[in-house]
């Protein structure tokens, strides 16, 4: 504001502020979440809390921030790379939907994609902990026929303790 003046600061400012916004919001922070020792059905970021131990066979994935176009290539990018890093051994991943209140068109077909992706490596697929829009926004796509009544859990733990279950 000294160099221009105080409306051309002002601009300069708030542009600055809203590139600021959109390339945090695009870049969330995705937490693998394992159990928390001591504490039933209790689960935590397994980097964030070193000693929360993982499901084996289960990954659990949780999106800090609400799932929305702009992110939600990078939300799949990671999801997919957990799962590559879980190896041959993961037979379930467990969306924690707790943070999502709603859906938009774009994050539907990028989860739709990669719902199918991870179930053509034989993977199951659970939903945890949907709000109420989210559940309504998937039965409206085919989001919800993918996954399945079978699959979609009111709590993480029970969805773990079912993917953990499973035979393959």
């Amino acid at each position: 504001m000294l160099l221009l003046d105080v409306l051309p600061g002002m601009v300069i400012g708030l542009v600055a502020s809203l590139v600021l916004v959109i390339y945090r919001s695009s870049r969330p922070h995705i937490s693998s979440l394992g159990r928390v020792p001591g504490a039933p059905a209790a689960y935590a970021d397994m980097t964030r809390h070193p000693e929360s131990a993982p499901i084996p066979g289960v990954l659990i994935v949780r999106l800090d921030a609400p799932l929305y176009y702009a992110n939600a290539l990078t939300f799949r990018d990671q999801v997919k790379t957990l799962a590559e890093q879980r190896g041959d051994a993961l037979r379930a991943v467990v969306f924690d939907a707790e943070t999502q209140e709603e859906l938009d068109v774009t994050s539907s077909e990028v989860l739709v994609g990669l719902i199918r992706g991870l179930q053509d490596k034989d993977l199951a697929v659970y939903l945890a902990e949907a709000h109420a829009p989210v559940i309504a926004w998937a039965k409206r796509t085919e989001l919800y026929e993918m996954i399945g009544d079978a699959h979609v859990f009111p709590t993480v733990d029970a969805a773990a303790r079912v993917g953990g279950r499973r035979v393959r």
